[in-house]
């Protein structure tokens, strides 16, 4: 899936509803609105960035760990991926 099927996606996703326990949707509040502020291909680096940062603030069940990086680390990271896969 190129880009523009990435962006399409991410454009019609709808806000995400009630998840997990208490903690959680504390914790996700603020990701996920930033997320949902955000069009084309700043809301798939904002996404990225969060789910790098923590990998459950848009799905409680998510297997991926919790890697040990600062928000500095994380947007490196993002920005390497989403220039290795998506726009180069």
């Amino acid at each position: 899936m190129g880009v523009n099927g990435i962006v399409s996606c991410f454009e019609n996703c709808a806000p995400p509803g009630p998840v997990g326990k208490e903690r959680h949707e504390v914790n996700a509040v603020r990701p996920r609105q930033e997320v949902l502020r955000k069009s084309g291909e700043q809301r798939i680096l904002a996404w990225v960035n969060h789910r790098i940062l923590e990998p459950r603030f848009d799905d409680p069940y998510a297997q991926m760990p919790k890697p040990d990086v600062t928000e500095a680390e994380a947007r490196v990271i993002t920005e390497y991926l989403l220039v290795q896969f998506f726009f180069n």
